[in-house]
C-alpha cells in the first residue's frame, strides 16, 4: 500500500506476510506519535536544540517504517535546522510534521481496520 502519505513496503517486508506483527508495529508507532509531539514542542519552548533534533530523529525512524518518502524528507528537514544549522525549528514546521502524522494515523487505523 502506498500513497502520498503511506508506503507500506518496508513495514510489510519486515513482517513478511504477517498482519497481526504488522498492526502491533503500527500502534507501537501510533503509541510513541501521540505523545511524540508534545515533547518536540517542550524542547523548542526549552530551547533544547540538542534534544529537538534527537526526539524528530527517533520519530523520524519510527515512522520511515510507514510513511511515503516526502514526508520523511520532511521530518528531515526539520531535524537537520538543529543538527546541521544549529536552529530550533519553528513551531509551524512543527506544526506541518504533526498534521502530516495526523493524516498518516488516520490512513494507518484505517489499514489496522482492512487487515483485522
Amino acid at each position: 500500500m502506498s500513497n502520498v502519505y503511506l508506503n507500506l513496503d518496508p513495514l510489510q517486508d519486515m513482517g513478511d506476510g504477517d498482519k497481526e506483527y504488522e498492526c502491533e508495529i503500527i500502534q507501537d508507532i501510533l503509541s510513541e506519535g501521540d505523545v511524540v509531539f508534545a515533547e518536540i514542542l517542550k524542547c523548542i519552548d526549552d530551547q533544547d536544540v540538542a534534544a529537538t533534533g534527537a526526539v524528530i530523529h527517533k520519530f523520524k525512524g519510527c515512522i520511515s517504517y510507514v510513511a511515503a518518502d516526502s514526508i520523511i524528507e520532511k521530518f528531515q528537514k526539520v531535524e537537520d535546522l538543529g543538527r546541521l544549522n544549529n536552529e530550533i525549528p519553528s513551531k509551524q514546521a512543527v506544526q506541518e510534521l504533526k498534521d502530516d502524522y495526523l493524516m498518516i494515523k488516520d490512513l494507518l487505523n484505517q489499514y489496522i481496520k482492512e487487515v483485522s
